[in-house]
């Protein structure tokens, strides 16, 4: 039996119950118990600011972290499934994070002292799913008259892994010169 009280607070979820999971490059394939989706689009409700939708966020994730230590089950984190082994998968709760894909500038009042403020303008906060595309392309384009387009040193082969993925689990060809 499910807990209400931590699937009633779940604000940006929205589970689509078992099903086959393949990864992008077909060479994983299971069954899993539940495909969970985090949706930004499902914030309907909270105050959709940096707080707000990080803070929901948070908060959903471990709502489910504690709803799989209760029932014991595994649960993982998925982005763009580009890992050609089962290292990111699981049977179980597989969490797609894929639709996290916010990001936002820093403000000044947010960086210690002791950060250079002409390196400030190159600092970007972004959510887990955004892909390394889509955060080149928010980069790229100048937000006011004074900035500069920006870029992510290296993007590796695959624009599509998510940045979370990147860090976490390496890129085909990334390398800073």
């Amino acid at each position: 039996m499910q807990n209400p009280a931590i699937l009633n607070h779940q604000v940006m979820i929205r589970r689509n119950g078992p099903q086959k999971w393949e990864n992008i490059h077909v060479t994983v394939d299971l069954p899993l118990e539940d495909l969970i989706d985090i949706d930004n689009s499902n914030a309907q409700g909270i105050q959709l600011d940096t707080f707000g939708v990080l803070n929901q966020t948070s908060k959903d994730i471990n709502d489910l972290i504690q709803e799989a230590k209760t029932k014991k089950k595994q649960i993982k984190a998925i982005g763009s499934g580009w890992a050609l082994s089962k290292i990111q998968v699981t049977d179980h709760y597989l969490l797609n994070t894929k639709l996290l894909n916010k990001y936002f500038e820093v403000d000044d009042q947010f960086f210690h002292n002791d950060y250079p403020e002409d390196k400030r303008k190159y600092l970007v906060l972004a959510q887990c799913g955004i892909s390394v595309g889509e955060l080149n392309v928010y980069l790229e384009l100048p937000k006011v008259a004074d900035q500069v387009p920006r870029s992510l040193k290296t993007a590796g082969i695959g624009a599509g892994q998510t940045i979370v993925g990147a860090v976490s689990g390496n890129t085909h060809g990334a390398n800073i010169f």
